[in-house]
């Protein structure tokens, strides 16, 4: 089932094993990276801009519980 998860503080471990028609490409932004691109239009899929909107909203949240 696919989904959308919040990874915090990776790192990588090794290399990437992916199936025959599998494609990753994995990409390191800034905050403010990421808000430009999606102003820009440079998000090319919905769910891009809505898993990111989601992950700030959830850290904006536990940043204020630990106040």
């Amino acid at each position: 089932m696919p989904g959308l998860y919040l990874a915090e503080n990776c790192r990588k471990i090794g290399e990437q094993d992916l199936d025959e028609t599998e494609y990753l490409n994995v990409e390191k932004h800034t905050k403010e990276e990421i808000e430009d691109m999606i102003r820009s239009g440079n998000f090319q899929q919905s769910v891009h801009v809505l898993a990111w909107m989601l992950a700030k909203e959830r850290l904006i949240q536990e940043k204020m519980r630990q106040r």
